[in-house]
């Protein structure tokens, strides 16, 4: 019987990002997903912050651990409402704030289409 040799792929999270770089529409899906990562970021370091257990949120928010694991999660596979955040902030005693300020020129289509400004 043939056994398959074991040759793991090298693995560089640094080569890999320099190469999603270097492909604009790599890029562009990359920088889209970094305000939403910088939001769940955000709620997952002032739970840390308040040294609370995601179990302590959830029952805070009345939900299961599963759920907040979801929204601390870096894979995108479940994108949480604007009313799960609200509930998950007010969980930690913190009042969600969205605010809208100018995009870099070349980040924004709406401002090349329309020149709209915040």
């Amino acid at each position: 019987m043939h056994k398959d040799k074991y040759d793991p792929v090298p693995y560089s999270k640094e080569e890999m990002l320099k190469d999603v770089m270097a492909n604009p529409a790599l890029k562009a899906e990359y920088d889209a997903l970094d305000e939403e990562y910088k939001i769940l970021s955000a709620c997952m370091k002032a739970r840390k912050r308040l040294n609370l257990s995601q179990e302590e949120v959830a029952k805070r928010m009345k939900t299961s651990r599963i759920v907040v694991s979801r929204i601390e999660s870096p894979f995108r596979i479940h994108s949480p409402t604007m009313n799960t955040v609200r509930k998950y902030a007010h969980a930690l005693g913190c009042t969600l704030e969205i605010r809208l300020k100018p995009a870099k020129k070349k980040e924004s289509l709406l401002n090349k289409r329309t020149n709209a400004h915040c």
